[in-house]
């Protein structure tokens, strides 16, 4: 029903249960606020419960599939469709037809590659043709992390997978959570590091003072 200043309301009381990210990210800022406004519209015995993912991220959308979740917060939403045919990414789920989009949110945050400025490479095709030993640091492709398997994706366009950097004497080094990632890069772990989450302080360590170089995407690879 809706309140006499027009505002949405409902009056009986419901338990909602989301799912958000690891806890410290902001998924759960953004279930925080939304939990507060819904309780501020239902029933006075309404309770909201957050859960934190384990894994990659992307075990929250077959919760809400299978009950085990009302709702949750995923990302990037250019891969969710497939969700909903099972294919792509959710393959590995199968056919989810009951999920339903609510909103989507709009977002500043970006996936990029940044490598060690020692390296003498400043773009895809530099990488190509000089064929430095990369050790990037970035998400785990382990079928769970929606990071992981985009970036791998996206470096695979350019030519740069787990085989090239081996013949190149480089390597992968995986982490579950962005901040791990960069700290790897920070601590001088890794030599290259392939992440989103631009908010990060981290990230205007690395490119702002610590002079790395970001590398543009090629349009043809998109």
């Amino acid at each position: 029903m809706e309140s006499k200043s027009g505002v949405p309301r409902i009056d009986r009381s419901i338990n909602l249960d989301m799912v958000g990210d690891w806890g410290q990210a902001t998924f759960h800022k953004i279930l925080g606020w939304l939990t507060q406004e819904f309780c501020d519209r239902a029933g006075p015995q309404s309770r909201t419960r957050i859960w934190s993912i384990r894994g990659g991220g992307s075990e929250a959308v077959p919760m809400v599939h299978n009950g085990e979740a009302d709702l949750c917060v995923a990302t990037p939403a250019r891969l969710m469709a497939g969700a909903l045919k099972g294919e792509g990414f959710f393959a590995q789920y199968g056919p989810m037809p009951h999920l339903k989009a609510l909103a989507v949110l709009p977002q500043r945050d970006r996936m990029m590659l940044a490598v060690h400025p020692h390296l003498g490479v400043h773009s895809f095709e530099d990488i190509r043709s000089k064929k430095p030993a990369l050790t990037i640091a970035m998400s785990e492709d382990d079928g769970s992390s929606f990071i992981g398997h985009v970036a791998t994706e996206l470096l695979a366009a350019h030519g740069v997978t787990a085989t090239t950097l081996r013949v190149w004497g480089g390597r992968f080094l995986p982490f579950r959570r962005p901040h791990e990632c960069l700290e790897a890069a920070l601590t001088s772990s890794a030599n290259a590091v392939i992440q989103e989450a631009i908010m990060l302080p981290d990230w205007n360590e690395l490119i702002e003072r610590r002079g790395w170089i970001p590398i543009q995407v090629e349009p043809q690879a998109l």
